[in-house]
C-alpha cells in the first residue's frame, strides 16, 4: 500500500440524503483525524430532515469543508 506523502492534499466527497441521524459522527470522526491536510466536498441530493442545516453549520465552523451546490439528482 502506497504512504501518503506529507504534503498531499486529500480530497473528500460525500453524498448525503436524509442523513442527519450520523452525519455529525461521520465529519466529526474526519475532523479528529490526525492527518489534517484534507478538504471535505460534500453534495445533498435534496434532503427533507435537517442533514442541510447541519451541513451549513460545519461548513460556516471548518474552511475545509464545502458544499457542493448544484440541481438535485434524485438519487
Amino acid at each position: 500500500m502506497e504512504q501518503i506523502k506529507p504534503t498531499s492534499t486529500i480530497a473528500i466527497l460525500m453524498a448525503t440524503y436524509n442523513g442527519e441521524k450520523y452525519l455529525g459522527e461521520q465529519i466529526d470522526s474526519l475532523l479528529a483525524q490526525t492527518y489534517k491536510d484534507w478538504h471535505l466536498y460534500i453534495h445533498d441530493d435534496g434532503s427533507t430532515d435537517n442533514t442541510q442545516a447541519i451541513l451549513q453549520e460545519y461548513a460556516q465552523k471548518h474552511s475545509n469543508i464545502h458544499i457542493l451546490e448544484y440541481e438535485s439528482q434524485r438519487g
